[in-house]
């Protein structure tokens, strides 16, 4: 279908057209459908600048309730359900009736309504749901993609992926290639590697400029390839994705090759260019990114000079945000990995705040999360930034398979690994790290920095 296919149907308060999904829509002219349309291809080819073709059309109908709802949505991955342009969204699309929307926006209403009341969950369901009743609805799919990862419900994910993938056509959809990649991630963070391989691989057959599907073939190469097969894929692939609107995502995962091969130079040049520039305030992705790497670094001891310096000031101005725990706990890094001294004092009654902030965060899901393992990951970081390496195993070892509940993918996860094994190290429970590094030898074969780490144990229990 092409974006620009209208329909001049009246219906209701506004004129009801055709969006580039093939489904109707209430909006009040043709040139705000056109930059929604165009926002919606942004958001699912990860080009361009989505957020400002969305805002653009937002100003030509301030009443369009599908872009009320992309956006407040889009917001809130960064931003709390407080923050005034949320709110503006949200009071905008509470003034509806049902009588006045169509059911597929209905569905949209309903989701970002959930989310906004902190029921992430709920606002799956909606979308899931809609999706049963408009399989091609990208709007829902990327939304639902989104939540589903930020849970850390990737089954879900590829359970509702795998009702979808039948109706679209290879031949006839242009965006089926990228929509086979959220396939192809799904996937792979389902343990189905060498299926999520096939599918990324066909999709960047058709367009090898999917960011998407270059960021399933990462997960791929992290979980079940070598390492310097992974090295040698995204560089010489990197025009393929460098302007992406996902290029420092996927910079990171390059800088998880490099670190895997000790190649910390290379992986702090990498870091410098693709990673720490995006670091701001508003871009909380950027700073998971930031924190998850120096944070891994700061476990093996590697010397990062001055870059947690402007990350640290971006995570000290969100403290009691509290967007996602899982983010809570990445800017516990950002206040946890100093040494001893003056400042430290100052950064640990910081890391004491925001763990109090969170014990009285509420009652929404998110909070339930937070209490059962937000709070006692973010405990285990202050202990870990104070040397007391063994009430970091006492917290974080009974919490291992609880930690999927936080969110985010595999790889992200990781990192809770790495502080887990290396607090068995340095509390020389030597058997302890070397039982946890034989697991994800089970699960990661291939991967030179799990290897290195389990010969380095076994020599440290035989002398």
């Amino acid at each position: 279908m092409d974006a620009s296919t209208a329909y001049s149907v009246q219906e209701g308060p506004s004129g009801v057209l055709q969006d580039c999904c093939g489904i109707l829509v209430h909006c009040k002219s043709q040139d705000a459908l056109d930059l929604y349309n165009q926002g919606l291809l942004e958001y699912v080819r990860y080009y361009g600048n989505y957020m400002n073709s969305f805002e653009k059309a937002l100003e030509l109908d301030n009443e369009f309730f599908l872009i009320n709802c992309m956006l407040g949505c889009l917001r809130l991955l960064s931003k709390s359900p407080n923050d005034p342009l949320v709110i503006q969204h949200l009071t905008v699309v509470n003034q509806l009736t049902p009588e006045q929307m169509l059911p597929r926006e209905k569905f949209h209403v309903d989701a970002f309504k959930s989310y906004a009341a902190g029921d992430l969950p709920g606002a799956c369901v909606h979308w899931e749901t809609c999706l049963m009743e408009y399989p091609k609805d990208v709007h829902a799919l990327w939304n639902l993609y989104k939540g589903r990862v930020m849970l850390g419900q990737c089954q879900q994910l590829r359970d509702s992926m795998s009702s979808v993938m039948p109706h679209w056509n290879k031949t006839s959809d242009h965006l089926y290639p990228f929509v086979l990649a959220l396939y192809a991630f799904a996937l792979e963070e389902t343990g189905r590697f060498q299926d999520a391989q096939v599918a990324a691989t066909e999709s960047l057959e058709m367009v090898s400029h999917s960011p998407f599907a270059i960021h399933a073939l990462a997960h791929v190469f992290e979980e079940d390839k070598d390492t310097n097969e992974g090295i040698k894929y995204l560089t010489s692939n990197k025009s393929n994705w460098e302007d992406a609107v996902n290029s420092n995502h996927i910079s990171w995962h390059l800088c998880l090759y490099y670190l895997d091969v000790d190649h910390f130079d290379v992986l702090l040049k990498e870091y410098d260019s693709n990673i720490a520039r995006k670091v701001t305030p508003d871009n909380l992705l950027a700073i998971l990114d930031a924190t998850s790497l120096l944070w891994r670094l700061h476990c093996i001891g590697v010397d990062v000079g001055d870059r947690w310096d402007k990350v640290q000031e971006c995570c000290k101005a969100l403290i009691g945000t509290h967007v996602l725990p899982w983010y809570d706990v990445h800017l516990m890094m950002s206040l946890t990995h100093t040494p001893a001294g003056s400042e430290a004092t100052a950064k640990f009654l910081l890391a004491e705040q925001l763990i109090k902030s969170l014990q009285q965060y509420g009652e929404s899901n998110q909070c339930k999360v937070a209490n059962m393992v937000g709070i006692p990951v973010c405990q285990a970081l202050v202990a870990y930034g104070k040397q007391q390496f063994e009430e970091v195993v006492s917290i974080l070892y009974p919490l291992r398979y609880n930690i999927v509940h936080l969110g985010g993918s595999r790889a992200q996860r990781y990192v809770i690994v790495v502080t887990l094994i290396h607090a068995a190290i340095n509390s020389r429970q030597f058997k302890l790290a070397l039982s946890l590094i034989t697991e994800l030898k089970a699960t990661k074969p291939r991967n030179h920095g799990v290897a290195a780490l389990f010969e380095k144990v076994k020599q440290m229990i035989d002398s």
